[in-house]
C-alpha cells in the first residue's frame, strides 16, 4: 500500500495529490492558480502548494531565493523533495543560457504531440517548466497558440496497489457505495466518471469514496490474516 508522506502544517487537502510509488512525486489534482500552479488553502488564503509544502516539511524560504523544480513532473509535482533552493539571480542566470529562439520554439510546439514534457525538455535543454510555458503560449518568442504535449499515462497508487487483487466480494466493514467507487476506479475509470455513476457531487468527493474504501479494505485484509494466524496458533 502507497504511503502518503504526512505533511506537519495546515492548509493541504489530505486527498490533494497521488503519490506515485516509482518516482516518488506528489502529483497535484486539485485547486491552480491562472497560470497554472497548485494551489493549497492556507488560513483562508491561497499559497503556492509547493511552497506551503517545503515551508512546512523543510523550513522557511530565505529571502530572494524561490524553488526549482527538479524532477520530470514539474510544477504538477509538490513534494518539497523534488524542489532546489536557488537564488532569483542564478535562476534567472540559468534562464538566459537556455534563451529559446523562434525556431526553437516553433520546432517545440510541432514536436508537442509525439513526444512527452519531459522528452522535450532534454533535448532542448530546458526544464520541464519551461516546456509548459512555451506550449501554453505563455513566454519565449511572443505569444502563440496553446499546445498539449503527450502526457505519460498516471496510474494511481490505488489503482496500482488493487489491479487484479479487490476480492469478488465486498468486506462487510466497507459501505457499499464506497465499495462500488472503488471498483470502478480500480477498473480505470476517472475520479469524475466514478462521480457520475454514483451521483456525487463531484470529482473530489469521489476520490474521498475511494480513498475511504481502499484504507478500510487494507484494514479488513490484515484483519483476516491476523485470525487466520491466531486461529493456526490455537491448534
Amino acid at each position: 500500500m502507497d504511503r502518503r508522506p504526512a505533511l506537519t502544517g495546515e492548509g493541504i487537502a489530505p486527498y490533494a495529490y497521488d503519490v506515485d510509488s516509482v518516482t516518488g512525486c506528489w502529483l497535484w489534482h486539485r485547486r491552480r492558480f491562472t497560470a497554472g500552479y497548485p494551489t493549497a488553502n492556507y488560513r483562508g488564503k491561497p499559497v503556492a502548494a509547493a511552497r506551503h509544502a517545503y515551508e512546512r516539511t523543510i523550513g522557511p524560504i530565505p529571502s530572494g531565493h524561490v524553488l526549482s523544480p527538479t524532477c520530470e513532473n514539474g510544477e504538477d509535482c509538490v513534494n518539497p523533495l523534488h524542489r532546489a533552493l536557488v537564488s532569483r539571480s542564478e535562476l534567472l542566470r540559468t534562464r538566459a543560457s537556455h534563451r529559446l529562439g523562434r525556431e526553437e520554439v516553433a520546432a517545440m510546439r510541432r514536436l508537442a504531440s509525439e513526444r512527452t514534457r519531459a522528452e522535450l525538455a532534454t533535448d532542448f535543454g530546458v526544464s520541464v517548466t519551461t516546456v509548459d510555458d512555451v506550449l501554453a503560449g505563455r513566454h519565449w518568442a511572443g505569444p502563440g497558440p496553446k499546445v498539449t504535449a503527450q502526457r505519460e499515462p498516471r496510474i494511481s497508487p490505488i489503482q496500482r496497489r488493487w489491479a487484479g487483487r479487490l476480492p469478488s466480494e465486498r468486506p462487510a466493514r466497507i459501505g457499499e457505495r464506497r465499495w462500488r467507487a472503488l471498483v470502478h476506479f480500480v477498473d480505470g475509470r476517472s475520479s469524475a466518471e466514478v462521480a457520475a455513476i454514483l451521483g456525487l457531487n463531484s470529482a473530489s468527493h469521489a476520490r474521498i469514496f475511494v480513498s475511504q474504501a481502499s484504507r478500510r479494505l487494507e484494514a479488513a485484509l490484515l484483519a483476516d490474516e491476523g485470525t487466520k494466524e491466531g486461529g493456526c496458533g490455537r491448534r
